[in-house]
């Protein structure tokens, strides 16, 4: 094992260290029931991600600087817990990336982070559910292709956050379809596209966003039509020039009204 620090036994505090140029991982936590506290650490320049936690582990991630890690910064694999108001910059491909799913019953919840400049995505969700709040998500200049990205059998809760200058699109929705995902009190501003959702997404509630200056659109659904989406209370781009649709959002090329 060549990460920096290999974390398998419970109640584990990790503070104050300058955590760097491991040839793996910073920081691996692995097995059920491992919940140690990491904060007030800078994790930077190592060859994986700078904290992978794996197997039904929970950490709680505060208050760190993670950056410039190859893989990415903080990846959940099989794992819950929480990462709140860390500082994850420049990273390899992901800001925050969850496979292998959640602990069920044990909602991952990312809260109150800056995370900044990854060249795939901020945050991706590709199994698990997870709570995505308070965060702020994107790229100046325009740079991250994504910033928070559910697919396959990810299920999110995307609330309160501020996403901005991401080259493809905000939020990407892509095959999450097992359970609906929350879309609700964001600002989701500046970006090439503002929300877009592809194959087999459906189920989800648009509630209460601010969704404007996206070069392209606002909101749009492409492939087939998505069923049984709920928007409401939104504000989108409504002024002459925008894109098609008479709110600046399509599904299938058809207008989506408020």
């Amino acid at each position: 094992m060549t990460c920096a620090i290999y974390i398998s036994a419970t109640d584990v505090t990790i503070c104050d260290n300058d955590i760097r140029s491991s040839t793996e991982s910073g920081i691996t936590v692995n097995g059920d029931g491992v919940n140690p506290i990491i904060h007030d650490n800078r994790i930077h320049n190592c060859v994986g991600w700078g904290v992978e936690a794996r197997f039904g582990c929970e950490p709680f991630v505060h208050d760190n600087y993670i950056h410039d890690n190859r893989a990415g910064g903080i990846s959940f694999d099989g794992a819950s817990g929480r990462v709140a108001k860390n500082n994850i910059s420049l990273n390899g491909h992901y800001g925050v990336m969850t496979t292998g799913g959640t602990i069920p019953g044990n909602i991952l919840t990312i809260d109150n982070n800056q995370i900044r400049g990854h060249s795939t995505a901020g945050v991706s969700v590709f199994s698990g559910e997870v709570r995505i709040t308070g965060n702020d998500i994107g790229s100046f200049p325009l740079g991250m292709s994504v910033g928070i990205e559910v697919s396959d059998a990810g299920v999110a809760h995307i609330v309160g956050n501020t996403i901005t200058y991401c080259g493809s699109c905000g939020i990407f929705l892509n095959n999450a379809e097992a359970m609906p995902s929350h879309i609700v009190g964001n600002n989701i501003w500046d970006n090439t596209y503002g929300v877009r959702g592809g194959l087999g997404c459906a189920h989800g509630i648009f509630s209460s966003n601010i969704i404007i200056r996206n070069s392209i659109q606002d909101i749009i659904y492409n492939l087939p039509p998505c069923p049984f989406l709920t928007f409401n209370n939104n504000t989108f781009d409504t002024a002459p020039g925008a894109a098609q649709g008479s709110y600046n959002a399509t599904s299938n090329g058809l207008p989506i009204n408020p």
